[in-house]
């Protein structure tokens, strides 16, 4: 006797436990996450910034100053490392009053 027919019944079993497991923990275990303040986004926002910026260094001191480099892979490093702290430093909210967001009445959270 083979074992595919008795592993296609346990898969469907455990499918079907596992959906009504999730369904359950969904419905009435798990509820709204607890609200914080705008201070957690700003400080995450930052971060990446600073990430970008970082990246940017790391990958022009390991590529460019461990003497296995190329001229054009130094221009390009040193051009990434300028966009990055542009990026990380601008302020790009001035853009936003260039951009009006239709707002629809029904993706209300309130």
């Amino acid at each position: 006797m083979t074992l595919q027919p008795v592993i296609a019944i346990f898969a469907s079993v455990g499918l079907t436990l596992m959906f009504f497991t999730n369904k359950y923990r969904i419905l009435y275990r798990f509820k709204k996450p607890n609200f914080h303040s705008s201070a957690v986004n700003n400080m995450l926002s930052f971060i990446l910034k600073i990430a970008i910026v970082n990246f940017a260094i790391g990958q022009l001191y390991f590529i460019n100053f461990q003497a296995y480099s190329i001229q054009f892979n130094l221009i390009t490093n040193w051009i990434t490392l300028g966009l990055a702290v542009i990026f990380a430093l601008f302020p790009f909210r001035i853009f936003k009053r260039f951009y009006k967001q239709n707002r629809v009445i029904s993706m209300d959270y309130n």
